[in-house]
């Protein structure tokens, strides 16, 4: 105890360097170890949507390595196999040019022709298939320099582009590494998308632009003002549109999605550049069908000008709409989560979307409503639901701009759980499309069609004769060289 005298008011000195003393070395020892073992583990989170990237690429190739030769997923692809075929070999006509002898030609104007309806129709004296001629047209110089792999390049390249432009958009909306990593999980493995890179076809390539083109005009380049943005992206959905007619859907759902956001939160977006930019390409296409097939919708247009009684087309909707929501339940719920965020946001008190998570949804509704309106069936045989492959990169997107809104005001442990309820629905779609969808194609290709392609490969006839235009499909490959 410190005492001092009333006679000597003056308290005594207390030695100064005590307080002076410096920290002890074993404390800022482990302080130096502390920070040095956070730096690895947070390069660990910034490299791990690399990490995921890199898998799905290995995924991409996996997917390849199952693919057998002369053999397509449906008998769609064989026809645009054939077209590929023709214009490498340097036959640049739009209709489908069979080689045959005369005896041979003269059975296929009486009606014996290898295709028809709905897969190939006659104008005049050739026949034309109903696919877009654009995705032959791109394929062909890959497949006269790498073979038959390069019929699946386009797809392949496409696909993974993809996941680019929802990594450059997760980055835009400042997203953690975790959460732009589920984002990446999703779109890769959690959908469908991935499985289309093998299967011989224009989706992946329909599915970048149009989303490309989405992205673009929800986050901009720096470089590039909002009104040319909008242009941008405009073209590239109405490009998209080119390939597959569900996307003239997504354009007219962005038009009157970005007039309603135009009008609600009052925003700088510029629907007349879009739609501009849109309706160009759409008279682009036109004026080509004009000359090509003599009619505005292509070779189809008879079909579609006729349609169906009122009553019929009502029906048609009905059933089509009923199926392809069955097939989202199953193969892809993930896009219901954005329906429980938008009622966690409502609950939190915030009353409202930001601009992005509003404009998607708005596109997504109205897409929804207007496909089963146009398109003739369910989608035939599909790794399902084809017509609703753009929901899934949307569905991430929104699902990232929603989840950063809750995820920034809740308390950590509410965050915690609402990310683990995603993950979880997450694993089960990573189940059915992954793992289930592995399966299924690769069975697909070695078992279903593999024998009899193999067979007619190797055999020397030179005349084959099928009992109907599916045959014919399934072996276009290799019946090139026979009639």
């Amino acid at each position: 105890m410190i005492t001092f005298s009333m006679d000597n008011p003056t308290p005594p000195k207390i030695n100064q360097n005590i307080s002076r003393c410096p920290p002890s070395v074993d404390f800022q020892d482990r302080l130096d170890t502390s920070a040095r073992s956070v730096q690895p583990c947070a390069k660990l989170l910034t490299a791990l949507p690399a990490v995921i990237l890199a898998i799905g690429f290995i995924f991409l190739i996996y997917l390849q390595a199952s693919i057998s030769t002369g053999v397509f997923y449906n008998g769609d692809c064989g026809l645009k196999a054939l077209q590929t075929m023709q214009i490498a070999s340097g036959n640049f006509r739009t209709s489908l040019e069979l080689s045959g002898t005369q005896w041979e030609k003269e059975l296929w104007a009486q009606g014996m022709y290898p295709f028809d309806a709905p897969f190939a129709y006659r104008v005049g004296d050739k026949y034309f298939v109903q696919y877009p001629y654009f995705f032959p047209l791109l394929s062909a110089p890959f497949y006269f320099v790498l073979g038959y792999h390069g019929f699946y390049l386009i797809p392949v390249l496409s696909a993974f582009l993809l996941w680019v432009c929802l990594l450059y958009a997760a980055n835009r909306m400042r997203c953690h590494p975790l959460e732009t990593s589920l984002l990446l999980l999703i779109l890769i493995f959690a959908s469908p998308v991935t499985l289309y890179s093998a299967i011989l076809g224009e989706q992946t390539l329909a599915l970048l632009l149009a989303f490309g083109g989405i992205v673009i005009l929800l986050f901009p380049p720096s470089r590039i003002t909002r009104g040319r943005s909008a242009s941008l992206a405009g073209f590239l959905v109405g490009i998209a549109s080119w390939f597959r007619p569900e996307m003239y859907c997504l354009g007219i759902a962005v038009i009157i999605s970005m007039f309603l956001w135009k009008i609600l939160q009052r925003t700088a977006v510029n629907p007349s550049r879009f739609l501009t930019s849109f309706s160009l390409s759409f008279l682009i296409l036109i004026l080509h069908n004009l000359i090509v097939f003599q009619s505005p919708f292509g070779v189809r247009s008879n079909e579609i000008m006729s349609g169906l009684a009122i009553a019929e087309r009502l029906q048609v909707y009905r059933i089509v709409m009923s199926s392809l929501w069955n097939a989202v339940a199953y193969f892809f719920p993930l896009i219901f989560v954005p329906v429980l965020l938008a009622v966690g946001i409502w609950i939190n008190r915030e009353r409202k979307l930001s601009g992005e998570s509003l404009f998607c949804s708005l596109v997504i509704v109205l897409y929804v409503l207007t496909v089963p309106a146009i398109v003739p069936n369910f989608g035939g045989k599909q790794w399902p639901p084809r017509y609703f492959l753009i929901l899934a990169p949307l569905t991430a997107l929104l699902i990232g701009n929603m989840f950063l809104s809750l995820a920034r005001k809740w308390r950590r442990i509410h965050s915690y759980l609402l990310a683990a309820a995603i993950l979880g629905l997450t694993t089960w779609c990573i189940r059915v499309n992954t793992i289930e969808g592995y399966e299924y194609l690769s069975h697909e290709y070695a078992q279903r069609a593999a024998p009899p392609v193999d067979f007619l490969m190797r055999s020397p006839l030179h005349n084959v004769a099928v009992s109907n235009q599916y045959l014919s499909q399934e072996f276009a490959f290799a019946t090139q060289s026979k009639v």
